[in-house]
């Protein structure tokens, strides 16, 4: 059956980090005056992002309420990245090297596009109806405008505004509703073989798994004219 929407995961999909967030965290910290080494937090990182597991919003019914969910969960993040790093901190410096890192992802300055996106939306925006399906927050939208990336898109859908993450089927359901498609007809783009190419399939959807270096953006385009040719 034929494509009519492709979804796309935003960070590791179209644009990335400029810099490892370990380093990043590290830095804040030190201007936040807690003493760590940044190749520890770098460390860190991993394990505590991993560990934190989604975001519960089962008990945040708007998207104020799910944004200071987001909030916490990040706090909760950096907290433990420092932690695992051997830093000590009061929770007054933490607040401080918190709020400047939250403020900081949602900027331009820590992002970079990667250098095929451009170029692909453009070529797939006359043929398809394109959506962002992002685990992100408010946040995406001022990043992917500054990013110029945002005009090539139908929707910016987040997880804050859906009410659910990826995997999740919430997440992959709400966002087909809120395009008017059904599952058949899309394909979700991504770089996570769970949250990415697992969760569309758990609901009929098809993916496309990016694996950067090796296989980015470039390959999209042949890919789903072969689709359309079976």
């Amino acid at each position: 059956m034929a494509i009519d929407v492709l979804f796309f995961d935003a960070v590791g999909t179209l644009f990335g980090l400029r810099h490892p967030p370990g380093h990043t965290y590290a830095r804040f910290a030190q201007a936040a005056g807690i003493a760590v080494e940044p190749d520890a937090v770098a460390r860190a990182f991993p394990g505590a992002w991993q560990g934190a597991g989604a975001p519960d919003y089962q008990n945040a019914h708007d998207e104020a309420a799910r944004e200071a969910v987001d909030r916490r969960w990040w706090r909760g993040i950096v907290q433990e990245s420092l932690t695992q790093a051997g830093a000590t901190f009061s929770q007054e410096a933490l607040t401080t090297c918190f709020d400047a890192l939250f403020a900081h992802y949602g900027t331009v300055d820590p992002w970079m596009v990667y250098e095929e996106t451009p170029d692909i939306l453009a070529a797939l925006q006359s043929e398809y109806r394109l959506a962002v399906l992002s685990n992100f927050d408010q946040r995406l939208v001022t990043v992917m405008r500054a990013l110029g990336l945002a005009n090539y898109f139908e929707a910016i859908l987040y997880s804050s505004a859906l009410g659910a993450s990826k995997p999740a089927r919430l997440a992959f359901e709400k966002a087909l509703a809120h395009l008017g498609v059904p599952a058949t007809r899309a394909l979700h783009v991504g770089d996570d073989p769970h949250k990415d190419a697992h969760g569309a399939s758990e609901v009929g959807l098809q993916s496309y798994l990016l694996d950067r270096p090796m296989k980015d953006l470039r390959g999209l385009p042949r890919f789903l004219t072969d689709h359309d040719r079976l």
